[in-house]
């Protein structure tokens, strides 16, 4: 029966008998909700794919806030997208409403879809 400890390596120096999985080094343990386990996990598994220092160079709250923008630019477009379907479906041309006269329901969606446009970029 093996004994458990540190043994020599082929170089000769003193290594754990096994490995760590992480390819970033020491590990620790912290406590999380359960149903975070999985994405918490895959997180962290993307992230030991790269060395000590490139992660530290990665600001992932900044990438999130990124990612945050791009999903409220997502929803704005998508908002146009169903105002033009609305348009179609009901006949209406965006140059027929943006000529309409101010007031109007008619302008109003102009405007709507106009702001809804520019949010979106």
């Amino acid at each position: 029966m093996s004994k458990g400890g540190l043994r020599k390596n082929s170089e000769g120096n003193y290594d754990h008998l096994f490995s760590g999985k992480w390819n970033l080094g020491k590990t620790i343990t912290i406590r999380i909700p359960e149903i975070l386990k999985e994405q918490i996990l895959s997180l962290v598994k993307y992230l030991d794919r790269y060395t000590k220092e490139e992660v530290q160079k990665i600001d992932l709250l900044s990438k999130l806030n990124e990612d945050k923008e791009l999903d409220k630019n997502r929803k704005y477009q998508m908002s146009v997208e169903c105002l033009e379907e609305f348009f179609l479906e009901k006949g209406f041309s965006l140059e027929e409403l943006q000529t309409s006269r101010a007031g109007t329901k008619k302008r109003q969606l102009a405007e709507i879809h106009k702001w809804l446009n520019e949010k979106s970029r």
